[in-house]
């Protein structure tokens, strides 16, 4: 390692440096420490984090792993994801990526004992994930677009706003592909503790019990209101389409048209009649602790964009 440069654990002195970082690597997103907390806190435990500092003690590097767990097959497996890496522009070196990651890729194992780790990189990141890192490439990950004057279903269940009440129950859907499991713990953070964005859920009961919802949220690109359906699990189709229907209400009464959401789960054939286009476009790769054949498909994955630390 650089004698100049010094890794490390953060504590919360040092959160203020990794914001300025954060803001001044990508500036289209707002950040703050209020949001690095929220984001680096799972339900399932603390992040494990790793930060560069250079001669003058200033942050100049930083990478996140958060702990999750997943479900296939009535199997639980303790997931990574791997988010938030950034290096300042002025010490981006392949030496100090691989030495940054290495580092986050040991201590993560040691301190949530991981059985994979998963992420989304860019095309140049990737090259050198796996090239050198050792990371399996599972192919590219799309966006998808819906086109909301498209899609017709009808509200055939009651369908509430969650509004500042909590999930009171975990949602214990059929975990037929590999999946986060989706306790209330989760979800409440997830959803109702966003410091910077709002999320409109809306929610079907049946006997004071949600067996479907739906997490949206709106922002301008290009001057033009855009949708996203941040999260969605139901019991079944039929509950989803009415949460789908009620959507389409509350977006078309605020202007939105079109909804950029990721299309990988168990209900791929209900929205793919009302995609127009592929929305943005990214790699999907898994850093694979304990040879978990099984899972090394991406088919088999069922993600939501509630992952997303763009959003």
């Amino acid at each position: 390692m650089d004698c100049n440069i010094t890794l490390m654990q953060p504590t919360p002195s040092d959160y203020n440096g990794i914001v300025s970082l954060f803001l001044s690597s990508d500036p289209r997103h707002q950040r703050s420490v209020s949001y690095y907390n929220y984001s680096n806190y799972s339900g399932y435990g603390d992040a494990t984090r790793i930060i560069a500092k250079n001669e003058k003690g200033l942050i100049i590097g930083h990478y996140s792993i958060l702990p999750l767990d997943f479900k296939y097959q009535n199997k639980i497996y303790k997931v990574g994801y791997a988010q938030q890496a950034v290096i300042h522009k002025s010490y981006r070196n392949l030496k100090l990526i691989t030495q940054l990651h290495d580092y986050a890729i040991r201590k993560a194992k040691k301190n949530l004992n991981l059985d994979i780790v998963f992420a989304f990189s860019n095309n140049n990141f990737a090259k050198i994930k796996i090239g050198l890192l050792g990371w399996q490439d599972l192919g590219k990950f799309s966006a998808s677009v819906l086109d909301l004057d498209l899609m017709n279903f009808e509200v055939k269940y009651e369908v509430e706003f969650l509004g500042l009440n909590a999930f009171e129950n975990d949602f214990d859907h059929v975990y037929d592909r590999f999946s986060i499991v989706k306790s209330r713990q989760y979800l409440n953070h997830k959803l109702l503790n966003h410091p910077i964005s709002h999320f409109q859920t809306l929610i079907v009961k049946e006997r004071g019990v949600i067996v479907g919802y739906i997490s949206l949220k709106m922002y301008y690109d290009k001057n033009e209101l855009i949708g996203h359906f941040i999260d969605f699990e139901s019991k079944d189709e039929h509950v989803l389409k009415s949460l789908l229907a009620k959507s389409k209400e509350y977006f078309i009464f605020y202007g939105v048209k079109e909804v950029v959401f990721w299309n990988e789960s168990n209900y791929k054939e209900v929205f793919n009649p009302y995609l127009t286009v592929e929305g943005f476009e990214t790699n999907f790769l898994v850093y694979d602790y304990k040879n978990n054949i099984e899972i090394l498909d991406k088919s088999v994955w069922s993600l939501s964009m509630i992952l997303s630390d763009a959003f």
